[in-house]
């Protein structure tokens, strides 16, 4: 049962983020680094931002629009705690 908690838990973030961001760093040595899917942290690639961008330009509904962003990301962090909890580790 807790492999089928699980797999819920990973669409439920899977649905709330974009893993098809890339970020792009220069590192200490002038080497550019290309971050990308789960390797970027997990709230960085939440939909939230993206609503974020739209409010910011579109100045119509942007209170409504960073609430949902702000949920979006209250809801990535509590399925990732679900998941540390039923992986029987610490949130």
């Amino acid at each position: 049962m807790s492999d089928l908690a699980l797999a819920a838990i990973d669409r439920v973030i899977a649905a709330l983020t974009d893993d098809s961001l890339e970020r792009t760093d220069v590192d200490d040595q002038g080497v550019t680094v290309i971050t990308v899917g789960e390797a970027i942290p997990l709230l960085q690639r939440s939909v939230s931002n993206e609503l974020d961008r739209v409010a910011s330009v579109s100045f119509r509904h942007t209170r409504l629009l960073r609430a949902i962003g702000i949920s979006v990301d209250e809801a990535l962090l509590a399925a990732t705690e679900a998941k540390l909890l039923l992986q029987g580790g610490q949130a």
